[in-house]
């Protein structure tokens, strides 16, 4: 008697007619045609073989391969199909499997089990020896399934990420799907009422995020797979366009006592149902829903986890209402706008109400308080202070939570102290490598330091399972700009204004790089498309436009603009700069070095208001002061000092902090700085002989060393079109180092 419980496929290799079954490899070979077959599938297929020739009842096939579940009938009846499919048969020919009614299945051909060591035998050889038979008595035991799978969470998703999309632009590659990937695709609801659609998009997430704790899974992201909420296309053709092999789907419909969920996990190559149940909320069975879908789905396709794997798990208290509160809460945080975060705040107050130890609801109340900072809703002091306070008790609950983690990591990156952000990153991928949102705010940090490589690396990792992450694509366009892969960086402009052709920052961002290389007209039209996708007063509009009037001589325009977003946020490093263009250009340079003196005041620790107060000390010519205070910048955030960006304006911290170098008869640390100087201009392509700004940086850098010729060149050129080129006739630096020759008059001279 052969025991059918609690097994995985065989390691044994048989031949069953002209195939060659490999379990191992889960495939089945025929001369060079080698055919894929689903984990479930081959079980089924071990059993009936190891049966050789008897018929196995539904009731063995479903202790053997689906032990300890509720499983239905179409079930089997799809792996049956399915191997029948894969092995060239049918229900009408019965050249492999019968179905024997109301008794179950027999295989009809003969089943020769091969030893481990005849690595040489393949199917639709002539070698049926007996010597190539291993006796049923000596083959391999079979493996078991571990109990715990049956209470985790497992699923698949794949990579059609954005990294991906970028690269298809340029090379235009045709991913395989991924054999382990899936997506979970919005619920269908059946009732008007708006909560109930909030909870079911909640809980479509939740499972999500219950799946994607497993490191080797491949989970599609919310924002790609929503977007088919009433496309009105097949399942076949989401799950191609997606680049998975399985789908997850669901309906909510209202019956008398309360909500009836029904979810199925669907093969959409074939279309087959492997699995579904229906759940009551009536009976407390959708707080179990997350866990058993997963453990379905990884039981269907043999994916097992570990103990570390396990822990990842995202854990829920024992109050449905609670459960309920917080996935409609979770639906909320998605809709990006402030109302919908004080909604998603409220409701997760009512779930910490009902669940004083529930930490990922506390996790997601800290979430909200930061995304209604980012979105210029609350003071910022307010926020980390609530946001830190939910955080504590999260972690206090939960010392494992790697969203706690991740989200903490934010708060610290909005407050600037990036080395306390960067180890609460590093904690959290380490709990759990695979979530997207330490990946992001990783990302996010790393762009604010100036870390454009590292910043690129972190957002690719987020966008291969949400290709349609908004932030995401700015990050990486904005880093491959600041590292001078202008062509590179425009291409994934242009591909995220195709698929997010709503978002703001697409078209903002693309104007910024225009105009930076001098199209004034091209950044004129992303400008107006992204005032058209904007609200009146939005402040990365409202701060890159007033950059483009600064470059059309719209000075008056521009301050009035930048006074109003100063209001939002005081501290924003690209406010700054713009501000101090427009004070240079408008010969207001002692209200601007007041100003930036009462925001040291109110934000004494803040990175960037530190490195516009040594800005001023050194435009005051006070070098001992601008080298102490440059100093510490440049000890905290190194890369900060070297900015494509701020070559772009006229400006560069690194020369400033050379100058006072010079002027402070440092000359060591004078051309050790110099060297890393040249050393940066050296990094960029040959892309970056567009930036006139950064020319203008080059004419200071050649006459710090000394090349007044080479300096003086560079000026004369940057006349000719350069849209600062009355920077010159303001910029201190020239003061400093005047030129001696007869054209000083007409490149440096004050009007």
């Amino acid at each position: 008697m052969h025991s059918y419980k609690n097994r995985m496929p065989t390691q044994e290799k048989f031949l069953l007619g002209e195939w060659l079954v490999r379990p191992t490899e889960g495939a089945i070979s025929c001369g060079k045609e080698k055919r894929r077959l689903e984990p479930k599938a081959l079980s089924v297929l071990v059993v009936l073989a190891e049966a050789e020739g008897s018929v196995v009842s539904r009731e063995k096939l479903l202790n053997a391969v689906w032990p300890n579940q509720v499983i239905g009938d179409e079930v089997i009846n799809s792996n049956i199909a399915a191997l029948r499919k894969a092995l060239g048969d049918d229900r009408k020919t019965n050249r492999y499997i019968q179905t024997v009614p109301k008794k179950g299945y027999k295989l009809v051909k003969d089943v020769q089990w091969l030893e481990p060591e005849d690595h040489n035998i393949g199917a639709g050889q002539s070698s049926h020896s007996e010597g190539s038979a291993a006796s049923n008595q000596n083959r391999t035991p079979v493996l078991s399934l571990h109990n715990w799978r049956l209470y985790i969470p497992v699923v698949l998703l794949i990579l059609a990420a954005a990294a991906v999309m970028i690269r298809q632009s340029q090379q235009n590659p045709s991913p395989a799907q991924d054999e382990f990937s899936v997506a979970v695709l919005p619920f269908e609801v059946f009732s008007a009422d708006p909560d109930i659609k909030y909870f079911s998009d909640g809980l479509a997430e939740e499972i999500l995020h219950q799946l994607v704790t497993y490191p080797n899974l491949k989970v599609m992201a919310r924002s790609a797979s929503f977007q088919y909420r009433n496309s009105g296309k097949s399942l076949t053709e989401i799950a191609q366009e997606l680049n998975v092999k399985y789908l997850i789907e669901g309906r909510v419909r209202v019956h008398e006592d309360g909500l009836r969920i029904t979810v199925q996990l669907i093969n959409a190559r074939n279309n087959f149902n492997l699995w579904s149940r229906v759940f009551d909320d009536s009976t407390g069975e959708l707080f179990k829903i997350q866990h058993q879908v997963g453990a379905a789905v990884s039981d269907m396709l043999g994916i097992s986890g570990t103990s570390k794997e396990i822990a990842s798990s995202r854990s829920h208290p024992a109050s449905e209402q609670a459960y309920e509160y917080f996935v409609m809460a979770q639906a909320h945080m998605k809709v990006a706008a402030v109302e919908s975060y004080e909604q998603a705040l409220s409701l997760f107050e009512k779930a910490i109400k009902l669940s004083p130890d529930y930490a990922l609801a506390y996790t997601g109340k800290a979430a909200s308080y930061l995304l209604l900072y980012q979105y210029k809703h609350l003071d910022r002091e307010v926020a980390t202070s609530e946001a830190n306070l939910a955080l504590e008790k999260a972690l206090q609950l939960d010392p494992n939570l790697a969203e706690a983690y991740a989200t903490k990591g934010l708060m610290y990156t909005y407050l600037k102290q990036y080395d306390k952000a960067e180890q609460l990153y590093i904690k959290a991928l380490g709990l759990h490598p695979n979530l997207r949102l330490t990946h992001h705010n990783y990302a996010f940090m790393l762009w604010q330091q100036s870390r454009f490589k590292e910043a690129i690396e972190q957002a690719e990792i987020a966008l291969e399972t949400d290709p349609l992450s908004k932030q995401t694509y700015f990050i990486i366009a904005d880093s491959l700009a600041s590292i001078g892969e202008f062509k590179k960086a425009i291409s994934v402009y242009q591909h995220c204004q195709r698929v997010l052709p709503g978002f703001l920052s697409c078209y903002a961002g693309l104007a910024n790089l225009y105009q930076i290389l001098g199209e004034l007209d091209k950044a004129k039209a992303n400008l107006e498309m992204s005032a058209s996708v904007s609200e009146p007063g939005n402040f990365w509009h409202d701060d890159i436009n007033a950059s483009y009037l600064i470059r059309t001589g719209s000075f008056a325009e521009a301050d009035s603009i930048l006074n109003r977003a100063a209001e939002i946020n005081p501290t924003d490093y690209f406010l700054l700069r713009t501000r101090w263009l427009v004070a240079l250009a408008q010969n207001d340079m002692d209200e601007f070095i007041d100003s930036i003196d009462q925001l040291s005041v109110q934000f004494p620790e803040d990175m960037d208001v530190h490195k516009f107060q040594a800005l001023n000390a050194y435009w005051k010519q006070d070098f001992e002061l601008a080298v102490k205070r440059y100093e510490k910048v440049l000890s905290d955030s190194p890369k900060s000092m070297f900015n494509l960006w701020d070559y772009s304006d006229g400006m560069s911290h690194a020369v400033n902090l050379a100058v006072s170098y010079d002027k402070t008869g440092k000359q060591k640390k004078k051309q050790q700085l110099l060297m890393q100087i040249g050393q940066h201009f050296n990094t960029f392509p040959d892309e970056f002989s567009r930036v006139s700004g950064g020319f203008y940086i080059r004419a200071q850098y050649d006459m710090l060393l000394g090349n007044t010729q080479g300096s003086e060149q560079i000026l004369q050129q940057l006349q000719q079109g350069w849209a600062l080129k009355w920077l010159p006739q303001k910029d201190i630096f020239w003061q400093i180092y005047p030129l001696k020759t007869s054209n000083r008059q007409n490149l440096v001279s004050s009007k």
